[in-house]
């Protein structure tokens, strides 16, 4: 792995649980995904299954069960990656009270810091209120994928009043490397440069289609701003997270702007 524009990736976001979403479709999908991730220079991914989107809406029980099937799985397989659970967890009245019932759902699982889901088509107007009431009650939102919201793609800036209620913001590896197409790209490259986000991983749900692309990421970041951000965003940020670090002992990089149409052409 010497070659690795980043070492020791911790992944924030990744759907390999085996089949409770739309991510991993079986155990050896999952095992696959793990060997995957390995190679991408990941250690440690946390698991973030769908829960009260409507859709999947993964249940604890559930989760937990494919959890432990599928440690035991890499295990007997021999696949180094550590895997701990948490949950993507869709914007939802419900959510408070639920992360105080199984503190498992946060990315750290002591409660402290939550993957969150927005609709994607844009936020609700009530949301400043809902993430107040989460940091009022101890606990950092982290946003997850911001930049494949429409509402955001129309207007980056709007991620300020967010920020200003005490959140974190998680850019997707795929959408810095172009997986999403250009009008996602540039809209994470404009956060990316604004300083706005903390965090970047791989919301990986397959080998193919959703593949973890977490090196691909870093050296865009490096290219963007700087190797140290890209350790910043991949490593160092995630491991605090997932550590139940103090929220202040979040940093997010410096922004960096353009210095010119000519520069701006190889972003």
């Amino acid at each position: 792995m010497s070659n690795l524009a980043v070492h020791g990736v911790v992944d924030l976001h990744h759907h390999l649980l085996p089949g409770v979403d739309d991510g991993a479709a079986d155990l050896a999908t999952a095992i696959e995904m793990a060997r995957l991730a390995l190679a991408d220079g990941i250690t440690m991914v946390i698991a973030t299954p769908h829960t009260l989107d409507g859709t999947y809406d993964v249940t604890r029980e559930r989760a937990r069960r494919a959890h432990a099937e599928l440690v035991a799985a890499l295990a007997a397989a021999s696949v180094p990656l550590t895997v701990r659970l948490a949950a993507e967890v869709h914007l939802h009245e419900a959510a408070p009270e639920l992360l105080t019932q199984h503190p498992d759902l946060s990315l750290d699982g002591q409660g402290r810091y939550l993957l969150l889901e927005l609709p994607h088509q844009g936020p609700p107007p009530g949301l400043p209120e809902f993430l107040f009431r989460l940091r009022s009650a101890g606990v950092t939102p982290v946003i997850a994928h911001p930049e494949r919201n429409l509402a955001v793609r129309q207007d980056p800036e709007l991620v300020a009043e967010w920020l200003d209620c005490g959140v974190e913001l998680q850019l997707t590896a795929g959408s810095l490397a172009g997986a999403f197409g250009a009008p996602i790209r540039d809209c994470a490259l404009k956060l990316l440069r604004a300083g706005h986000a903390a965090v970047v991983a791989t919301d990986s749900h397959s080998l193919h289609k959703r593949p973890p692309l977490a090196q691909a990421a870093a050296t865009v970041i490096a290219n963007v701003l700087d190797r140290e951000a890209a350790q910043l965003l991949l490593v160092d940020n995630p491991a605090r997270i997932a550590a139940s670090a103090p929220s202040n002992e979040i940093l997010r990089p410096a922004p960096r702007r353009r210095r010119g149409l000519l520069s701006g052409l190889f972003r």
